[in-house]
């Protein structure tokens, strides 16, 4: 049977997703002729018609632009957005821990304080901040299926660095809860 045609209730149909994916194996390169062959093979066993063109589609893209050896600028920008991502997450988680706080502050502790205690706020908004951006790395490396404990080393200052954050941040927090509810002389 011809490329591009398969069988359906025992007549030929046209095929289009095979017929584009083999049009695109025919230009691949040589070396890459037992790639093209197994896309071929895998387009064979789907059968859904949308799973079908996906799938060629994506091939075909791929088989026309082969993505370029060592690509070192596409990993640093990867690397940078991953960078970029990890600080958004942090600041958004950050922001959402010292919210109540800063709610209670204005509302019932206003009183105690002759103007806004900014840099209360900031050291309780970076250390979680720095809880998130210390352990990212470590999520990052399980989700990938890494081992945790292939760098045993980091793995100790990292878990050291988040129980000593964690610690000054709810050590702050109950020295300043009264003061955020409004407790005279609470200093």
């Amino acid at each position: 049977m011809k490329r591009g045609r398969r069988m359906r209730k025992n007549r030929t149909v046209f095929d289009a997703p095979e017929s584009l994916l083999a049009f695109a194996v025919r230009r691949m390169q040589r070396h890459r002729g037992e790639w093209g062959a197994a896309m071929l093979a895998e387009l064979a066993q789907l059968h859904h018609p949308i799973t079908r063109w996906r799938f060629a589609l994506g091939c075909t893209r791929v088989a026309l632009f082969p993505p370029r050896r060592g690509a070192l600028l596409q990993t640093m920008k990867n690397d940078k957005l991953n960078r970029i991502a990890t600080l958004t997450t942090a600041a958004v988680i950050s922001s959402a821990m010292v919210a109540p706080f800063v709610f209670l502050e204005l509302r019932y502790g206003a009183q105690n304080y002759s103007s806004f205690p900014y840099p209360l706020f900031g050291v309780l908004w970076l250390l979680p901040t720095a809880f998130v951006v210390t352990i990212a790395p470590v999520v990052r490396s399980v989700r990938t299926g890494d081992s945790v404990l292939s760098r045993p080393v980091t793995l100790v200052f990292r878990t050291g660095l988040l129980a000593l954050i964690a610690v000054l941040w709810m050590g702050l927090i109950r020295d300043q809860l009264p003061c955020f509810l409004g407790v005279p002389n609470c200093d």
